[in-house]
């Protein structure tokens, strides 16, 4: 391959509220690209910082990539690199700075090695020192060594060899199974061909599974410490998580990495191996008293214990999923729940669940309906019936004036709750539903969303059509405070801890928020905890807290 470059390399830079740090990155390519020709891609994830006017104003070639919320970062950087018709690309983070001369070697390096789709820099951190940024590909054997400190047996040589990171100084050119992605040049027909990064990945993960997918199609990640990058890091997580949420995205990311890759149970003998660790970890530490860990290392031993616990909690809740079944159909589980949810819930009156004739009646409509329509697609989008009972009997006793659903489908819950509004002589329902393509919709083929509904209730329910992440803060905003929040869209970690926070400030004091499929991730649990409010969960399904401050 002739090693001039006759196409320009196409810079790509995703940004959220780090107008100062981008605006530094920006004045360091003329000095990392020494004279090669670039072209550049700013990606701005909804920032409210200015970063897109200094932009405009400093650098006007610039294409400019506005969204109107922040998509995470590997959407962000596909919108950019789907866009890209030179051979090569450089994915930069807005909190870096290239030193001389920079671009040339990863460029020298990438086209002297035809197995190579990437090239990282070494990167610096603001003072000087070295920022561990290439790791292996997991294996369990790995695991093992590393989780039970089995690693101190072998010599230094083997283990900078066998796990990188901070193991390994750095100090020469070679393949790695991970790296970091500060700083990467990459091909684009590489990129391409893996059909460029996996947008179910946030924040954290999207560059591990972009360089595994690569080296499952027999392309390889390299690492040439000849090149210098300075990097900050977590510039712009640090803005939206605290450390525990840090933790957690990172320990719920790396568990999708894994599971995209790795067989079922070797992910789970992975999440036994790293809990026992951990549990040993905590051992150690209460015998020698915290001496030595600070208390931000506690809070986060904390979180990883707590993390774990649920994994595992889950996995057999799974396996043992028809013994809960048979629990939860049974009279006692019914009044046991009744009972305890009167205990937990700050709510004038006592809740006795006598509604059963309204319920049926309501049930046996929908179903008639349903079995009249057609569909004979098993994914119905219907609410679990003795959830949706439970959701009538809470808007019948609670008399709520104002409620915001997310998911609407074919409009089931939505009737329940209406058609309690309506006994009740009081209340309106705001919905929101985004109407997906036709293979996934749960939706019949020639109906609209809510359906189901009936004509006569429809003058208490008004709909949106759009993405939660559009139009929730929106309507919220719109209507003040609500009485009671039900998630039923997406059921995302993302999209659940997003809905979850963007609605609890707008529920009024004593109000509730419902969740369905509250255990399909650990959303639910780590809300209820950050809120530290009461809860209670319906079968394992249905989540309701309430806000008592």
């Amino acid at each position: 391959m002739n090693k001039e470059l006759n196409n320009k390399i196409a810079v790509v830079i995703v940004n959220r509220n780090t107008k100062d740090l981008l605006r530094d990155c920006l004045e360091s390519l003329p000095i990392g690209f020494s004279g090669i020709p670039y072209d550049v891609w700013v990606v701005d994830n909804a920032s409210d910082d200015g970063s897109r006017e200094m932009v405009r104003r400093a650098c006007p070639d610039v294409h400019l990539i506005c969204n109107a919320e922040n998509l995470g970062f590997a959407k962000a950087n596909n919108q950019a690199l789907k866009q890209i018709k030179q051979p090569f690309a450089m994915l930069l983070n807005s909190d870096t700075v290239l030193t001389t001369d920079c671009v040339s070697v990863l460029y020298h390096s990438l086209i002297d090695n035809n197995k190579a789709a990437i090239v990282g820099p070494k990167l610096i951190n603001i003072d000087g020192t070295l920022q561990p940024s290439t790791y292996p590909l997991p294996q369990l054997w790995k695991d093992l060594l590393m989780n039970f400190k089995f690693y101190k047996l072998l010599p230094a040589k083997m283990q900078s060899g066998l796990f990188l990171g901070s193991f390994w100084a750095h100090d020469e050119a070679r393949r790695v199974g991970r790296i970091k992605g500060a700083c990467l040049l990459v091909r684009m027909d590489d990129i391409r061909a893996v059909n460029f990064m996996d947008e179910d990945f946030f924040f954290y993960g999207e560059t591990h599974d972009l360089c595994w997918r690569l080296w499952e199609r027999g392309r390889e990640s390299w690492f040439d410490p000849q090149a210098e990058v300075f990097h900050l890091g977590e510039q712009t997580s640090k803005q939206i998580w605290t450390d525990k949420e840090k933790r957690r995205r990172m320990w719920r990311e790396n568990e999708k990495l894994l599971r995209r890759h790795q067989s079922s149970n070797v992910v789970r003998i992975g999440i036994v191996i790293k809990w026992i660790s951990i549990l040993l970890a905590i051992i150690k530490e209460g015998v020698a008293g915290f001496q030595e860990v600070t208390s931000i290392d506690k809070e986060l031993l904390k979180v990883d214990i707590d993390w774990y616990n649920r994994r595992i909690k889950e996995w057999f809740g799974f396996k043992f999923g028809h013994l809960s079944g048979y629990y939860f159909r049974r009279r006692f589980y019914s009044i046991r729940f009744k009972k305890m949810f009167n205990q937990k819930f700050n709510i004038c009156s006592s809740f006795d669940f006598d509604f059963k004739t309204e319920i049926d009646y309501i049930q046996k409509e929908l179903i008639d309906k349903w079995n009249k329509s057609e569909y004979s697609r098993t994914r119905t989008g219907l609410m679990d019936f003795s959830c949706v009972s439970i959701l009538y009997c809470i808007i019948r006793i609670f008399k709520p004036k104002l409620v915001v659903e997310t998911g609407v489908a074919n409009g089931a819950s939505s009737t329940f709750i209406l058609s309690a509004m309506e006994a009740n002589g009081i209340g309106k329902l705001y919905s929101i539903d985004f109407s997906e393509s036709e293979e996934l919709s749960f939706v019949p083929r020639g109906r609209e969303v809510g359906w189901m509904i009936p004509d006569g209730l429809r003058n208490r329910w008004l709909l949106q059509i759009g993405r939660t992440e559009e139009r929730l803060e929106n309507l919220l905003k719109q209507i003040g405070g609500i009485d009671i929040f039900l998630h039923d869209s997406d059921h995302t970690y993302e999209t659940m801890m997003y809905e979850y926070n963007t609605a609890w400030p707008y529920i009024k004091r004593n109000g509730l928020m419902l969740s369905d499929d509250v255990k399909m991730n650990t959303a639910f649990d780590e809300f209820v905890s950050d809120v530290g409010s009461s809860s209670v969960v319906y079968k394992r399904r249905l989540g309701i807290v309430q806000k008592v401050e």
